[in-house]
C-alpha cells in the first residue's frame, strides 16, 4: 500500500515534489514508513504544514533578532558610554602595538 508524507520546504533539501508551496511530498510504501518518520517525514498534511509555519517563524524571528543587535550596537555606538568603550578599546590596542 502507498502512502504520502510530507517535510516542510525549509528542511527537505530537494526532497520530494513542491506541494501548497510550503510542503514537499514523497508518496512511499508502508514498509518504508518508518525509516522516512525517523528523517523528520510526517503522515499528516496538517502537521506539516504546522511544522512549515513554525520553522518560517523562527526563521523570520532570527533575521529579526540580527537587525535588531545591529541596531543596537550602532545605537550603543552614538552614546556617551558607548563611546568611551569605543575609546577605551582604542587605546588598549594602541597600547599593545
Amino acid at each position: 500500500m502507498s502512502i504520502a508524507v510530507f517535510k516542510p520546504l525549509l528542511t527537505a533539501a530537494g526532497e520530494g515534489e513542491k506541494v501548497w508551496d510550503k510542503l514537499v511530498q514523497r508518496v512511499i510504501d508502508e514498509a518504508e514508513l518508518a525509516e522516512h518518520t525517523a528523517a523528520g517525514w510526517l503522515t499528516d498534511a496538517n502537521e506539516a504544514l504546522t511544522a512549515a509555519d513554525l520553522a518560517q517563524t523562527e526563521q523570520d524571528n532570527a533575521a529579526l533578532q540580527a537587525q535588531i543587535d545591529a541596531a543596537t550596537q550602532k545605537l550603543d555606538g552614538r552614546t556617551k558610554a558607548g563611546r568611551e568603550a569605543k575609546a577605551a578599546a582604542e587605546q588598549s590596542t594602541g597600547d599593545q602595538a
